[in-house]
């Protein structure tokens, strides 16, 4: 288990990151993903977060802060060895159980900070018995090496904790025969409500039910969580035709309301993927379905209200039925779409760049374990004695990390103890690198002098050479040779950062970031589950936060580009902006406004107006007064073509920190001079305008009614 509070300003958390541009094979095996919904429905319209201490007070001005001090060198003693990329055979075994884990919750009290483990081993360290004789849930529920471990009461996960098991022999936990209880691991941490379940993962674990009696109404997994959580390579043992439930969302407002199935195989049973209660947009794409009743089964709305759309489809059977009645049959081998759009419940022909797929399906890759590798090929970046480097959020690390990721570039992977990481210029990611970290505990965080000037933007992390907070240039010779996989961003929040004290008021004196992140033209990138958060609220204190940050995510990438599962959130001017870009592949995207924004507040694009560059949107369609139009665009697409977005959700909870009547926001998606554009399961909420074609609105809110707001099932410009 690991639990995290280790931020400053300007913080990047790594699990995986992969930038490979030689012509490699795929690096690791292919994981099992299996995937268990549960019939859902949505919150109220009215509905809004409730994040612990959210500022509800007006922002005023205030002065500005000082610009926070470079980190100043401490004393240390020398640490272990020297890297070299000859070495000796390592021990055999898993490569993370075996390395040495020197890592530290940098900002914890002294009073706790030498005892607190991160990284907990719970046979060695707990006790747990991994023979499947003896009950184990509170061995580690006290902190998962291979075995079987006998649970006769359910485990609790918290946030900032991941369970990690050995991938080449994943253990098994697994129900006594008497389990009484409805769920065999809560992944929700009482303390939160769901949508501030941040920070929690499961990887490498079997979740068994197969002794407990198959008429008992039992819950493997209750993944009633939020942003920057993760499943890779569960799976989920159940006993054939029983009440079990592999996966459940159930508890608050955290339902399923946008969902993207991308890439399964559901066999055997009566029905595939139950929808009945579902409002919102289902996406089912590159998928088969067999040995089933009906794939897919759905209230019909008539319209908007429960959009479906399929894409590349197999299926021998009923496919759809809606509200009792098949409307379809058999596969899809285009596109097929119940709900808003151009021609209803019709095929229509997605015409897919052929640099975004693998065969006839959409190209994606499970997040790597580096399983493969003995503990003599990690190397632990705190372990080289001529180059030292520390992670305890006060020493620059900034040299000794540059020096480290180039001599062993093509030769180690990098493993990133947990810690805060300071740097104070730009670390440089060379071709040929491999970073892994502490599950969310791993943390770069740049302070200092040299990120201060906006006019003159110094880049935090550049992968590949050509400045935001972190720039990708480069692209490999295959598919997924530069990769991130569980990069999550996030600006404040939590201690250890100035914003924790400094940004109680105005976003005009809390100007935190640039931007987050810019795929260059020059780059192609596979990027799967990722966060980038301007924090709302403090994660870690009583403190209110009023924080500005510019820009999300940037995209002028043409090559090839894959978005999957990626989340932008409370950037000033806009989440996502493809400029220019093309042949991009973007699922399940998840945005909200600034909470800071709107009426009675700074209008956008102030306060970042004296530096906009020619990639942002200057807000000149609006009104100088128009509040609710100058706030930030969910999507800015302008030049681009051959976009393929699956899945995208932008909300809209406040104005100036309090409560807005009706439509919080004017407009969510604006196209400029673009063509070949598919979008397909777009959401809003409380906004009045969810598409503008330049200045011109062209799809409404009200006129696509549905899910939390509006929906439009399909939306294809110019293809």
């Amino acid at each position: 288990m690991v639990f995290s509070s280790v931020f400053r300003t300007f913080a990047l958390c790594l699990l995986i990151a992969q930038v490979w541009a030689g012509g490699i094979q795929d690096l690791v095996n292919a994981l099992m993903k299996p995937v268990e919904d549960s019939v859902s429905h949505l919150p109220p319209l009215d509905w809004v977060p409730h994040p612990k201490h959210l500022n509800t007070a007006p922002v005023a001005p205030v002065a500005p802060a000082a610009p926070a001090a470079p980190a100043t060198p401490s004393a240390h003693a020398p640490l272990a060895s020297a890297s070299s990329c000859s070495s000796n055979n390592g021990s055999s075994g898993y490569w993370y159980e075996k390395i040495e884990h020197n890592d530290q919750s940098s900002f914890l009290s002294s009073e706790y900070k030498d005892s607190y483990k991160v990284f907990r081993n719970v046979v060695s360290d707990y006790k747990a018995d991994n023979t499947g004789n003896q009950d184990s849930a509170p061995a580690i529920q006290r902190a998962i090496e291979g075995g079987t471990y006998l649970l006769q009461t359910s485990l609790q996960l918290f946030t900032g904790t991941v369970l990690v098991g050995d991938p080449s022999n994943p253990p098994v936990l697994k129900a006594a025969s008497g389990y009484s209880l409805d769920h065999i691991v809560y992944a929700k941490d009482p303390n939160h409500e769901g949508t501030n379940n941040f920070y929690i993962g499961i990887k490498n674990i079997v979740l068994d039910s197969t002794g407990v009696d198959s008429a008992k109404s039992l819950s493997l997994l209750d993944w009633t969580v939020s942003q920057a959580t993760q499943l890779a390579n569960v799976a989920f043992h159940m006993p054939t035709g029983s009440k079990h439930t592999g996966l459940t969302t159930q508890y608050d407002y955290n339902r399923a309301t946008d969902i993207v199935f991308l890439g399964c195989q559901f066999q055997q049973g009566a029905i595939g993927i139950n929808a009945s209660e579902t409002s919102g947009s289902l996406t089912v794409i590159d998928s088969s379905a067999s040995g089933l009743d009906t794939f897919i089964t759905s209230g019909d709305s008539g319209g908007a209200g429960n959009a479906i759309v399929l894409e590349n489809v197999q299926s021998s059977g009923v496919t759809v039925s809606l509200g009792g009645k098949a409307v379809l049959t058999g596969g899809v081998s285009d596109t097929w779409v119940h709900g808003t759009m151009r021609v209803d419940g019709k095929i229509v022909v997605t015409n897919r760049a052929s640099s975004l797929l693998s065969g006839n399906k959409y190209y994606t890759v499970s997040p790597p374990t580096y399983q493969e590798y003995r503990s003599n090929k990690v190397l632990n970046i705190k372990s080289v004695s001529s180059s030292p480097v520390y992670g305890d959020g006060q020493t620059d690390d900034t040299a000794n990390i540059n020096k480290i990721l180039s001599e062993n570039k093509d030769c180690k992977v990098i493993y990133f103890p947990a810690g805060t990481y300071i740097v104070t210029d730009t670390i440089f990611v060379p071709s040929g690198t491999r970073i892994i970290g502490d599950a969310f505990a791993s943390t770069i965080s740049a302070v200092g002098n040299n990120f201060k000037d906006e006019a003159f933007v110094r880049v935090m992390i550049r992968v590949g050479v050509l400045n935001h907070q972190m720039e990708v240039n480069i692209a490999g010779k295959n598919q997924g040779d530069v990769g991130f996989w569980n990069v999550h961003f996030r600006i404040g929040g939590g201690v250890g950062s100035r914003v924790h004290s400094d940004c109680t008021s105005s976003p005009d004196s809390c100007k935190a970031a640039y931007g987050l992140l810019h795929l260059t033209g020059t780059s192609s990138a596979y990027i799967e589950n990722m966060w980038g958060w301007t924090a709302d609220h403090d994660l870690d204190g009583s403190s209110t936060q009023t924080i500005s940050t510019g820009r999300g995510l940037l995209v002028e990438a043409v090559a090839a580009t894959w978005l999957i599962g990626t989340g932008f959130e409370h950037h000033t001017l806009y989440q996502y902006n493809f400029e220019h870009a093309h042949n991009v592949l973007a699922t399940m995207q998840q945005s909200e406004t600034p909470y800071w924004q709107g009426v009675g507040s700074t209008l956008a694009p102030a306060p970042w107006g004296n530096h906009l560059s020619a990639s942002d949107p200057d807000f000149s369609w609006c009104a100088g007064d128009d509040a609710t139009c100058r706030m930030a665009l969910f999507e800015r697409i302008n030049g681009a073509s051959n976009l393929f977005l699956y899945g995208g959700c932008n909300w809209a909870f406040f104005n100036n920190n309090g409560g807005c009547n009706g439509k919080c926001q004017k407009n969510a998606v604006q196209i400029i001079e673009s063509s070949a554009l598919y979008l397909y399961g777009t959401n809003t909420k409380s906004t009045a305008n969810m598409i503008l074609e330049g200045s011109t609105t062209i799809a409404t809110e009200d006129d696509n009614a549905g899910g939390w707001g509006g929906v439009i099932a399909a939306f294809l410009y110019k293809t």
